[in-house]
């Protein structure tokens, strides 16, 4: 329940990005296929995507996607705060865990929910360090 269901485009026609019907979109690290003016059917059934070896190397995957959203984040202008590194990650558990149901899966989806709120922590520190940074370098004469 925790990260499921994600309705993304997973397999398409290569013809479609040849003929410029389709493109790789989305804010890295979230890039996307965009498909303009073709139906998308959805698969039947589910598509198991489990990449997800043990905890440890989940979490240093993590490491490296919060520190590319952050400088995305921080490249279109995007300041980090203390606020939001106290309730960003708070705020991304709680989704995880009532929105998304991820308390149904036991304590799978409790520690999905954990490593959503860790992202988040981690993404809103390497923002809000990049933020001071660049105020430290206009502040220096």
């Amino acid at each position: 329940h925790a990260w499921q269901p994600e309705w993304r485009v997973r397999v398409l026609r290569r013809s479609l990005l040849e003929s410029g019907q389709a493109r790789v979109g989305g804010v890295d690290p979230h890039d996307e296929v965009l498909i303009d003016g073709a139906h998308v059917p959805r698969l039947t059934g589910t598509l198991r995507h489990d990449t997800i070896a043990d905890m440890p190397r989940f979490l240093a995957g993590q490491v490296n996607l919060a520190t590319v959203g952050a400088r995305h984040l921080h490249t279109a202008g995007r300041r980090g705060s203390r606020l939001r590194l106290l309730t960003s990650p708070a705020g991304a558990m709680l989704k995880q865990l009532v929105l998304r149901s991820a308390w149904r899966d036991g304590w799978r989806g409790w520690a999905a929910a954990g490593a959503t709120a860790c992202h988040a922590l981690m993404k809103h520190l390497v923002l809000l360090e990049a933020s001071r940074a660049a105020d430290r370098r206009t502040e220096t004469p």
